[in-house]
């Protein structure tokens, strides 16, 4: 399976940090009304989800749902229905979570990161599942890493490139990694 990569750049970079903050208003605001509990991801995961939004959307052509206007903290996802999880362990696996069930029918895309010293951060698109096809019993676990709640757990293994996935999507050319 290939594998993209890229370096996020300085406008985008700046972008996600107000899109992330401009998030966790709303997420708290929600959340404080319906539960009142807080937000529960921290301001630099919130960011990093926000430039994994941006480099997929950017390299597939279309763009984060919240850039059109608005944003569900719920539903979040870009324009064309792709779901897009981060993560910054390289060799980590897509989690797809109980309350994902919603969202069966789109696809989830695996993005890592990492810091580069002296640059912006690097972004690896290491492929995708249809959620229906990631939730099934064998990549379900009931505890993972440091008290995780029960989830389904996709090996990058089980990932099939975006290309070959949703061809008709207007991809830019990338480097391909390992």
């Amino acid at each position: 399976m290939n594998k993209y990569t890229t370096l996020i750049t300085r406008s985008e970079y700046s972008h996600a940090w107000s899109e992330a903050g401009r998030r966790r208003e709303i997420l708290r605001a929600s959340r404080d009304q319906n539960s009142g509990q807080g937000v529960s991801t921290t301001p630099e995961s919130e960011v990093w989800s926000v430039m994994a939004e941006i480099i997929v959307g950017r390299f597939t052509g279309s763009y984060p749902s919240a850039l059109k206007g608005g944003y569900d903290p719920d539903d979040a996802y870009l324009s064309n229905g792709i779901e897009v999880r981060a993560t910054h362990h390289f060799n980590g696996r897509l989690i797809i979570r109980k309350k994902d069930r919603e969202r069966a029918h789109r696809y989830f895309v695996l993005v890592t990161y990492k810091e580069m010293p002296d640059s912006l951060p690097q972004f690896v698109i290491h492929g995708a599942i249809k959620g229906a096809d990631a939730m099934v019993d064998r990549f379900w676990e009931k505890s993972w890493g440091n008290g995780g709640d029960p989830s389904w757990l996709v090996p990058q293994s089980a990932l099939t490139d975006l290309r070959l996935i949703l061809p008709n999507l207007n991809y830019q050319s990338w480097g391909k990694v390992a």
